[in-house]
C-alpha cells in the first residue's frame, strides 16, 4: 500500500454515491473500489473503468499529489507573475504618478 488515494474517495462522495452504488456504475467490485481508495494499484481493465466513470483519465487519478513545498513554489509564482502582470498596466494608465503641475 502507497497510502490513501483521495482523489477517488473525494469523487465518489462529490458523486453522492456509496460504496454499492459506484461499484455497479464502474462494474467492478465493491473491494476493488475500497482497495483502489485505500491505496492499493488496481489491475489496468478496472483502472480503465474507474476512470471512465468519474470522466478523467487513469493518469489524473493514480499520479502521485504535489507536495507541499512544490505546491507553495506554484502558488508563490503564480502571485508573482500577476504582480508583475498588473505593475506596468499601472504605471501607463498614470494612476500611480500623478503628474506635477508647475
Amino acid at each position: 500500500m502507497t497510502g490513501r488515494n483521495f482523489k477517488l474517495h473525494e469523487l465518489r462522495i462529490r458523486k453522492h454515491w456509496i460504496l454499492r452504488v459506484a461499484s455497479q456504475k464502474m462494474a467492478v467490485s465493491m473491494t476493488v473500489l475500497f482497495n483502489a481508495e485505500q491505496g492499493v494499484m488496481p489491475r489496468v481493465d478496472h483502472a480503465i473503468q474507474i476512470s471512465r466513470a468519474y470522466g478523467q483519465s487513469v493518469e489524473e487519478l493514480w499520479s502521485p499529489p504535489i507536495s507541499d513545498a512544490a505546491l507553495y513554489q506554484r502558488r508563490i509564482k503564480c502571485i508573482i507573475e500577476c504582480a508583475t502582470s498588473l505593475i506596468p498596466a499601472a504605471a501607463s494608465s498614470g494612476k500611480n504618478h500623478p503628474e506635477k503641475r508647475p
